[in-house]
């Protein structure tokens, strides 16, 4: 007997939602330069979102669909400096941290502050934190998980 996979089968997505970086208070000799946001999930799922010159989304309606994850999936999320120019097309890792989905789900305010490590000196805002400066990067997020994490179907008597 063949196996059909009806949508009652398949568990609804977890739903991400990039608003904006805060800490990326420098702005590179090209004017053109956009920060490009990295997301791997178990890297399985890959998405890319390329923001404003400010840091900011500007499509806040259309959020990442994340696939076949749980709580316990890890998020890569990394922060590149892509220049546009014709003849450069390299890209800079500015910031970086991977975090696990459930962690980010336990939060309780509706935006999340993703704090990430940064990767080049020059780039974050400084904040001094005990004495010591400490390079402040974040990304402000929103996540949905779903209601049910397995969806339950009735049993079918044969």
């Amino acid at each position: 007997m063949p196996s059909h996979i009806t949508t009652e089968d398949i568990p609804d997505p977890w739903l991400l939602t990039i608003f904006r970086t805060e800490g990326l208070s420098f702005t590179p000799p090209e004017k053109s330069w956009r920060p490009v946001v990295c997301l791997d999930v178990d890297g399985v799922q890959s998405h890319e979102l390329t923001l404003g010159r400010d840091g900011q989304n500007p499509n806040t309606k259309t959020p990442f669909r994340l696939h076949n994850v749980n709580h316990h999936s890890k998020l890569d999320i990394r922060i590149l400096y892509k220049s546009h120019k014709r003849r450069k097309k390299q890209q800079h890792l500015i910031a970086s941290e991977s975090v696990l989905l459930g962690g980010l789900a336990e939060e309780t305010s509706p935006k999340i502050d993703v704090p990430l490590s940064c990767t080049i000196p020059w780039s974050p805002t400084i904040r001094f934190v005990g004495g010591r400066q400490q390079r402040h990067v974040s990304l402000i997020v929103t996540l949905r998980a779903p209601t049910s994490p397995f969806p339950i179907s009735p049993v079918k008597e044969v």
